[in-house]
């Protein structure tokens, strides 16, 4: 709050106060004792440097006013635990340590805590406090602006974590003041962490049981590992040496995670001894006491392929090689480098076995194994006298179902297929179509035959089962389904056969009735009863009601059909024609002109190819004869 008086009453605005720039403020004046007095409440003062301006008018407009300059200062001393220094007994400096949240060292003689002080006043003191306990005091030697490093020594830190904190003792008092520096946490750490491999034991043959390739691309790379109680993020070390393969001699680091690290090397398949050395140190700097073993080598496990069937391999009843119920197959493997037994599983009730011979290399074959239908899964499984394992696995499907060969979307016999204008794909002339065909089971490489019925002898044709038949197109199935595309067909009633060649002995064949008849009928004559004349014009002499009777002749139906008789968009009539193609209706149109226009399809479906308009008339009014 700031105070402004003024010796004779003001005017009615009172006393002002500006503050820097803020805007000016009025405030009524109260009088005592011969002074008016003003109180401004909630000044803003800044930091720093501050103009205050009061000013007042008497009522004779007489303007008197005064300035002040005000100082702010509210900063607290700075106050930073700057470093931590390790010293000898007699005082020389090792090393400096940040102590930021989370640092660590290790150290067992002198330590020094350096704390940086700012704006402290003469006579201040500042107090250290490790781990809540209050420490020593120092008093500063410089005024309150200068900036000065303190250094407290030989200071007691416990092993583990500690927190250290620095303040201002006030002048005159033995009380905590007005600074106060952030709590400093580090680890004090003298203990060495431990290291030791997972996956390898001193003087024990390296075999694949223990590593895999896990870059098989780039030689042999192993990931050894190592468990170690070193912090996360800190960096092991890998040393290799091997009598036989030096050029596999290595040094890699990898980085502590959850207290494994572990190493991609490079190791040759065999070797009489290689040599890994493992190290890490903690975050402290305290490093591990090496691990060390020594293992000879032997990654080489024997080698096993599967010789038939082959990967991906489908096994249908044309691979059967007994009339027996399922599929029966001859599972050939060759192993080399192997001892004791081979087995072959597909994990559930298939399982083979057979004596590996003392070679070590050999096809063996397990004879006409019964294979269940479905997707096999077929592994096997081989050792070497080192121990090291090796699998091959193939994945074969195997259907013991007949193969079977049908089209698709079409009816079987007795039924006959209508084929007309609608189906055609074509604008080519005659009829054209695709023919779609499945099989049961995917038979890629297989060929298939589309063939005609035919009364003629046929030239060479592939359609061996059945005589008189032409074939017309051929396909090579690449799967499952075929399709026989653009196929032109004559005009008739035949038959359809379609030759799936599984192999050179076994053919299965697909058989369908087809008609096709792509004419369209035609519209042969438009007839009157009534008109006598013939001129398409019905008079009262001819009709004296109006009446008349048309009657529409249309060729190339194949039987009775569905007329519709229009007069625009209206249907003047409908019915069914008689076994000659004609549709006789009755109507009363009234006088005037009129246009027919007759619709019709033929019994399989093709519409009317010229379907042309009947003009009339009927006029039956007499005519007005009058006197002139």
């Amino acid at each position: 709050d700031i105070v402004v008086s003024s010796n004779e009453a003001p005017d009615a605005d009172g006393i002002c106060l500006t503050v820097n720039a803020q805007a000016e403020r009025c405030v009524a004046a109260v009088e005592s004792n011969g002074a008016w007095t003003a109180t401004f409440e909630d000044s803003f003062i800044l930091p720093g440097e501050n103009t205050i301006v009061a000013r007042a008018s008497d009522a004779a407009g007489n303007e008197g006013s005064a300035t002040q300059t005000l100082t702010s200062d509210s900063s607290a001393p700075r106050i930073e635990i700057s470093a931590i220094e390790l010293r000898t007994e007699a005082g020389a400096l090792l090393d400096t340590v940040s102590p930021v949240d989370g640092s660590a060292f290790s150290h067992t003689e002198r330590i020094d805590v350096l704390v940086t002080v700012t704006q402290v006043v003469t006579n201040d003191r500042i107090q250290i406090e490790i781990n809540g306990t209050p420490g020593a005091q120092i008093e500063p030697d410089d005024a309150a602006t200068e900036i000065e490093t303190l250094a407290f020594t030989d200071v007691s830190l416990i092993e583990g974590d500690n927190t250290i904190l620095a303040y201002v003792i006030d002048n005159g008092t033995s009380s905590r003041g007005r600074g106060y520096s952030s709590t400093a946490t580090t680890t004090l750490d003298n203990t060495a962490p431990t290291i030791e491999f997972s996956n390898l034991t001193d003087a024990q043959t390296l075999t694949t049981n223990d590593v895999s390739d896990v870059r098989p691309a780039s030689g042999f790379q192993a990931a050894i590992g190592v468990t170690t109680n070193a912090e996360d993020g800190q960096v092991a070390s890998l040393e290799l040496t091997c009598t036989d393969h030096p050029a596999n001699n290595t040094t890699i680091e990898a980085t502590v995670t959850a207290g494994v690290a572990t190493f991609i090397v490079t190791l040759p398949l065999t070797d009489s001894g290689c040599e890994f050395t493992a190290d890490v140190s903690d975050r402290a700097g305290n490093a591990a006491d090496s691990a060390v073993v020594t293992v000879p080598i032997d990654l080489e496990p024997p080698t096993i392929r599967f010789l038939d069937p082959v990967d991906q391999q489908a096994l249908n009843f044309n691979e059967d090689e007994s009339p027996v119920s399922g599929i029966q197959y001859s599972i050939d493997v060759r192993v080399i480098g192997g001892t004791g037994n081979l087995t072959v599983s597909d994990g559930n009730a298939l399982s083979l076995n057979a004596a590996i011979p003392s070679t070590g290399t050999e096809v063996i074959t397990f004879a006409q194994t019964t294979l269940p239908d479905g997707e096999v899964v077929l592994t096997a499984t081989a050792s070497d006298a080192a121990g090291n394992v090796a699998t091959a696995q193939i994945t074969i499907s195997v259907n013991s179902t007949e193969v079977t060969w049908e089209f698709f979307d079409l009816q079987a016999p007795p039924a006959v297929n209508l084929f007309n204008q609608a189906t055609d794909v074509s604008a080519v002339e005659g009829l054209q179509r695709d023919f779609k065909m499945i099989a049961s089971t995917s038979l890629p490489g297989a060929q298939a035959y589309l063939c005609i019925s035919t009364t003629e002898t046929p030239d060479e044709t592939n359609c061996t089962l059945i005589a008189n038949y032409q074939d017309i197109e051929t396909v090579t199935l690449g799967g499952q389904n075929a399709t026989f595309s653009d196929v032109t067909l004559p005009e008739g009633e035949y038959q359809i056969l379609s030759e799936l060649v599984v192999e050179s002995t076994r053919v299965v064949t697909a058989e369908i009735n087809v008609l096709v008849d792509t004419t369209s009928p035609t519209l042969e004559s438009w007839e009157i009863a009534e008109d006598e004349n013939g001129d398409n014009l019905v008079n009262a002499s001819e009709s004296p009601t109006g009446q008349v009777t048309i009657t529409v002749t249309f060729a190339g139906l194949g039987g009775s059909s569905l007329a519709t008789i229009y007069r625009g968009a209206s249907v003047v009539a409908s019915g069914m024609t008689d076994e000659s193609g004609a549709f006789t209706f009755t109507v009363t149109p009234g006088d005037g002109g009129f246009q027919y226009r007759a619709e019709i399809e033929d019994v399989n479906h093709n519409p009317l190819a010229n379907p042309e308009t009947f003009n009339f008339a009927v006029d039956t009014g007499a005519p007005v004869v009058l006197w002139v």
